[in-house]
């Protein structure tokens, strides 16, 4: 027998004390697999399926009609059901003891045990009903169908479609442990907490995941708060550069700076021969600014001014999408990040056809989203391009730092006016004459520069902090999964060397191969690489869980098995620390490269080490870490456009020889290469659809 459980996180589930009944299920029937070793269907266990009623839900009727709708939380509120009049209620009609099981949508698969239901109460179109046949305890059903030993099932059912569905002859063919009526009775108590002998092993290993579990969702709570906190630190720490906290000392040193007041007239001035000229429009004139509305005290050298004063605010030049050129970059809402500043995503207008009219922005200009202001999209453009109408483009006169600027309409003063500014129920939107009356704290220009240049050091050192607590949380994830991974895996005397998991024998030979083919041994970090490398070009897998860290895919549990690896040691090749295979089990790992079982894992290898040993690439640790980094970026972005994963590559933050993100690292030119050694080797589809 050789069956797969997983831990599938659910939309719809989010109680803990939920999710831990349905590990507990799972860990129940898979006791119940080993024991018996044999499996029945669902149709083997029911009396048949049946499609609900199709009608119109009434506020008066002869029968109450349950819809998915109702079913909230495992419960149903039968005061708010609604009714129908049925003309069919021998085939409709809901008994206790039956089940309903949801067929489309986003709980595809959802299903409910009918309890006591109201006299005469039916069940709707989109759910399918089950009955338990006179052999089968319906509650044991309940247990299968809350548990991962069905969820994996359906999800596998759903993989390529976009929309979730499932039918009654896919139900029929779900797979369940054979269990006598005495043993679906011994599940189902055991299940609902009481204890029966002879099941001392059972009641042992689920106590042991329950209490692995609750450990490693603690950590993973932990570290989201440690993101809040991060986040707030961050808002802190500009709500103070934003008062001008940060700039204190700079300010004694500089005392006969220019003033903010001055560089307002000076603003106002070039304003009004713009408007003069007519290349601005003449503006609405806005109210001045009182004292006992402003948000807080600035610095004697600053000014509290209007948006609209100091920018060309709701004002921008427009182009027609018969006068954009194919080249021209187009930029749309979905391209930025929220929060982060980041772009994304950066498409030009040959592969983005539009018909609609388009705002143009110039390199230096502030992008700000009016629309859903409070996802707090801005960004300063680093080149020229055209943007949706929803984007404004925000010129700034007299060198007012567009750094500065962006930063200044991401504080919190700002975010919580446009709050309660916005209009709008489907699509908020913050409206012109509110944004251009917005409040904006102003430093002289010198100190804006300063203040950008100090946020960009503590906003560096917050983002590397987040990276840190993010690489923790998935670690978390990763042990969780690993844990029930492994609670939940049906062992049998017939499962194959992969089955029994005994992946150090593979990276062991992994590695002989290595040295066989291209006389040279690796330490972790190629390792690391090449089990990936492995998993990503080829059918053959080793189920390590990857995240993105610092020389490239990392997978914290491969870095634990390398440790405990009976099969290798570690050498000195001169400056260089690296995995040999150890003397005693030289024949061992041999033989099993020899063996027949292992041939297609073999040819894997290989195909990975032909890469190794193209003149690009030519065995060298650097190229194969480029390598692996531009095929996880492939698999994340799904493009091969060198912007996208040269821009996802700024973003890839590392530690490495003085080297900070992955592009300060690796050339855009060598870059560029990897993508086009890739794409002649047809891996492109295979990296776009690994998972």
């Amino acid at each position: 027998m050789s069956l797969s459980f997983k831990f599938i996180p659910l939309t719809f589930l989010n109680d803990n004390y939920e999710i831990k009944k349905q590990i507990r299920n799972t860990i129940i029937l898979k006791y119940f697999f080993e024991r018996n070793s044999e499996i029945v269907h669902l149709e083997d266990l029911i009396t048949g399926t049946q499609y609900g009623y199709n009608a119109s839900a009434l506020v008066h009727g002869r029968n109450k009609f349950l819809r998915i709708s109702d079913i909230t939380d495992g419960k149903v509120n039968w005061e708010t059901v609604p009714y129908c009049n049925c003309t069919d209620e021998e085939t409709y009609l809901l008994f206790p003891n039956d089940i309903l099981i949801a067929r489309t949508g986003g709980t595809t698969g959802k299903s409910f045990l009918i309890s006591e239901p109201p006299a005469l109460s039916i069940y709707a179109g989109y759910l399918i009903r089950i009955r338990a046949n006179e052999r089968t305890n319906p509650n044991f059903l309940n247990l299968f169908l809350n548990s991962y030993v069905y969820w994996s099932q359906i999800v596998s059912l759903n993989e390529d479609n976009f929309r979730p569905s499932v039918n009654a002859n896919k139900l029929k063919k779900l797979i369940l442990p054979k269990c006598d009526e005495t043993a679906q009775n011994d599940a189902v108590k055991i299940a609902n907490g009481e204890l029966i002998n002879g099941y001392n092993n059972l009641y042992q290993l689920i106590d042991e995941t329950l209490l692995k579990y609750d450990k490693l969702i603690k950590i993973q709570i932990e570290k989201r708060n440690q993101l809040e906190l991060q986040k707030a630190l961050k808002q802190s720490i500009l709500s103070e550069a934003m008062q001008g906290k940060l700039t204190v000392k700079w300010r004694e040193e500089n005392s006969k700076a220019e003033t903010a007041t001055k560089l307002l007239e000076q603003i106002k001035k070039e304003k009004q021969r713009l408007i003069k000229e007519k290349i601005l429009k003449r503006e609405k004139k806005l109210p001045p600014i009182l004292t006992k509305v402003i948000p807080y005290e600035l610095p004697e050298n600053w000014t509290w001014c209007r948006l609209g004063e100091i920018t060309n605010y709701g004002s921008s030049k427009k182009a027609e999408p018969q006068n954009i050129n194919d080249e021209t970059w187009v930029l749309d809402l979905e391209d930025i990040e929220k929060e982060s500043s980041n772009i994304i995503n950066e498409v030009t207008f040959k592969n983005r056809k539009s018909n609609s009219t388009k705002s143009v922005f110039k390199k230096g200009d502030v992008l700000y989203s009016k629309l859903r202001p409070y996802l707090d999209k801005v960004v300063v453009a680093n080149k020229e391009g055209v943007c949706t109408t929803e984007i404004l483009p925000l010129t700034m006169f007299c060198d007012v730092n567009p750094f500065f600027f962006m930063y200044a309409l991401k504080r919190k003063d700002f975010l919580d006016y446009v709050a309660t500014k916005v209009g709008g129920m489907k699509m908020p939107r913050l409206g012109t004459d509110e944004g251009r009356n917005a409040f904006f704290p102003l430093p002289p220009l010198n100190e804006q520069k300063v203040i950008v240049e100090k946020l960009e050091i503590l906003f560096k050192n917050c983002d590397i902090l987040k990276n840190e607590i993010n690489i923790s949380e998935q670690y978390a994830q990763n042990l969780t999964q690993a844990v029930l991974k492994e609670a939940f895996k049906i062992k049998d005397s017939s499962d194959s060397l992969f089955e029994d998991v005994n992946y150090s024998l593979y990276v062991a030979m992994i590695h002989k191969q290595i040295e066989n083919r291209l006389k040279i041994n690796y330490g972790e970090v190629a390792t690391q690489k090449t089990v990936f490398n492995i998993n990503a070009f080829t059918d053959q897998k080793i189920p390590y869980n990857f995240i993105n860290s610092n020389h490239g895919t990392f997978s914290p549990q491969l870095k634990e098995d390398l440790v405990k690896n009976e099969y290798l040691t570690k050498d000195r090749k001169g400056n260089r620390e690296v995995f040999v295979i150890q003397p005693s089990k030289e024949k061992e790992v041999l033989n099993a490269l020899t063996n027949a079982q292992n041939r297609e894992f073999i040819k894997a290898v290989n195909s990975v080490l032909d890469i190794y040993e193209m003149s690009f690439i030519n065995k060298e640790t650097d190229k194969i870490e480029l390598l692996n980094t531009v095929a996880k970026l492939i698999i994340d972005t799904k493009s091969t456009d060198l912007e996208i994963i040269y821009n996802d590559m700024q973003k890839w933050q590392i530690k490495q020889n003085g080297f900070k993100t992955k592009a300060e690292k690796f050339s855009k030119t060598d870059t560029k290469k990897m993508i086009s050694l890739i794409e002649n080797l047809e891996l492109v589809e295979k990296l776009k659809k690994f998972a």
